[in-house]
């Protein structure tokens, strides 16, 4: 593999080189619906992606941006190996350099190449970036007649399924999630197969986004943990951990480790709700740790490995409602106002009641209030607002996968209106 040295590439600071991934919460929505729809789920990995995106005239064509010019220089050893290439045997490194059509291996804008042209084959294929989450992609089968996939017609000339969610997909760069009918996955997967080769695929049981997902082909309940992820974690040992100096600040090697286990902890919050504010509580000391914070974390760590726990999502019955529950914690304080604020929303059968609901969680957080506060009325109320905040852009995320997408205009108006 040849891999460019990007550091030196002197146009690297004004690039576009946003290349987005799909939010936590769409992570664990796609799951949800595959339960509440009994759909498969199949994660599929692009190999060698950043070599397959839109060239640097195809970027232009489709951005309006000016075509780069990349070249390479290559070094001596590089250029032996390249004079085996048929063609390239009296290639010059000193007087020549290689051409770069498109963004290669070590460029900053490979990604965005990349994530661009895997955008342009699902949008032939007919899918749709929902505007909440542009990288949360839905299908929804076609309402014209004469389209292929669909069933029989019924006596109004249109299909059963005509309008309606057939498949929704996540992208994380080149790792792609999606769920859906079967013969739906099918056409995603040889759409993508025929512009970037055989895919990896796995079905109903995969590791994706640091998450591992598993799938019971009986009851279609599918589970999402990181219990092997967190059961690597190794609380830290250091011998300024055993003696009595709690308020002590810790030395340079026992910051740099807490940094790294706290860091390593935060990213099992993907799964774990019920460690989230005990996380929040030790990252206000990831400037200045003391010994107490070690051992806290050592505790934390070692309760979460003797605690395994999933998110669940079973199948449930149409229509559907979010629930959002919002809570705060105050202090007060001489100088400031610290609070903390903690966010559920969750998902359930409209028609459910009883301790057997079943209920999907969606998203949950646990962090400080962003406002000075000097009541428990007022945090709470931050709180409360950042909560409703957060379930509206749910609620947009939600109607635009059920239904065909409408324009921004149309999603103002629901948020004015109601109607989700």
């Amino acid at each position: 593999r040849l891999t460019c040295r990007g550091f030196k590439d002197k146009e690297a600071s004004q690039l576009e080189t946003y290349a987005g991934t799909a939010q936590r919460a769409s992570q664990r929505l796609l799951c949800s619906i595959a339960a509440v729809k009994r759909w498969p789920i199949v994660a599929c990995d692009i190999s060698k992606a950043f070599l397959q995106g839109l060239t640097y005239r195809e970027m232009s064509e489709l951005t309006g941006e000016p075509v780069r010019e990349v070249n390479l220089e290559i070094t001596a050893t590089a250029a032996e190996m390249i004079r085996r290439i048929p063609g390239f045997e009296s290639f010059d490194e000193q007087v020549e350099v290689l051409h770069n059509d498109k963004p290669g291996t070590g460029l900053v804008d490979a990604p965005r190449a990349f994530g661009l042209k895997v955008s342009q084959v699902l949008t032939e294929l007919g899918l749709k970036p929902t505007a909440v989450d542009p990288e949360v992609w839905t299908w929804h089968a076609p309402t014209s007649h004469g389209e292929s996939g669909r069933t029989a017609a019924s006596s109004s000339g249109r299909t059963a399924e005509s309008g309606k969610l057939v498949a929704v997909l996540t992208k994380h760069v080149d790792d792609l999630k999606m769920s859906g009918q079967a013969e739906r996955l099918k056409q995603i997967i040889d759409a993508l197969e025929s512009v970037f080769g055989k895919m990896t695929q796995h079905w109903n049981e995969f590791q994706n986004c640091g998450m591992r997902h598993r799938r019971n082909t009986e009851t279609h309940v599918i589970t999402v943990d990181q219990i092997e992820y967190i059961a690597a974690l190794k609380p830290i040992v250091d011998p300024q951990i055993g003696k009595n100096n709690a308020e002590q600040d810790c030395s340079k090697l026992l910051h740099d480790l807490f940094r790294s286990l706290l860091g390593a902890t935060a990213f099992a919050t993907l799964t774990r709700a019920d460690v989230c504010v005990f996380v929040v509580s030790l990252q206000k000391a990831a400037h200045q740790s003391k010994v107490k914070h070690v051992k806290m974390l050592n505790r934390l760590v070692r309760w979460m490995q003797k605690h395994p726990k999933a998110l669940v999502y079973r199948p449930m019955d149409e229509p559907l409602c979010l629930h959002t529950y919002s809570d705060s914690a105050f202090k007060k304080e001489e100088t400031t106002g610290h609070a903390l604020k903690g966010t559920v929303v969750i998902l359930t059968s409209a028609n459910a009641s009883g301790r057997t609901a079943v209920a999907h969680l969606l998203e949950f957080s646990a962090k400080r209030v962003r406002h000075v506060t000097r009541s428990t009325f007022s945090a709470e109320l931050f709180a409360a607002c950042d909560s409703v905040d957060t379930t509206l852009l749910l609620a947009q995320l939600l109607h635009d996968i059920w239904t065909p997408q409408q324009s921004f205009g149309g999603a103002r108006r629901l948020r004015e209106s109601g109607g989700y």
